[in-house]
């Protein structure tokens, strides 16, 4: 007799690992696309109960480049979407707030490098940190 094992047995044995080594991890009922994200969301909530920072917001889009016709055919556009929006209290006499992406990124691959570059020259006014 062949011992037999259920399909969701099978599934979790054949599960290929992502190509970037991370785990999903969700946290206030948000999932994060790495731990290390959902730790940095962690660090940021805690700023704000400390007043560090004004506010935060997750998986912000961002128009890097406008869709357009083609041929007939409608070519999307390109979004950039920041792991997250931080806005800082400014300098009192300067300006009121201070806007900042913060990216949380173990490797960056070609795609994210060149979304990366497009976001920066569109919006020049968005400090990048890159966490």
């Amino acid at each position: 007799m062949q011992d037999r094992i259920s399909a969701a047995e099978y599934q979790r044995m054949t599960v290929k690992p992502s190509k970037m080594r991370n785990v999903k991890t969700v946290v206030d009922g948000r999932m994060f696309d790495s731990k290390k994200e959902a730790d940095y969301y962690y660090l940021l909530k805690a700023q704000k109960q400390q007043g560090e920072i004004i506010d935060f917001f997750c998986q912000v889009p961002f128009l890097v480049h406008d869709g357009y016709y083609k041929d007939g055919r409608w070519i999307k556009p390109i979004y950039y979407y920041a792991d997250f929006l931080v806005i800082k209290p400014g300098d009192f006499w300067l300006e009121e707030y201070i806007a900042e992406i913060h990216e949380t990124k173990g490797r960056w691959t070609r795609l994210a490098l060149d979304k990366r570059k497009m976001f920066e020259k569109r919006y020049p006014e968005y400090k990048f940190i890159v966490i």
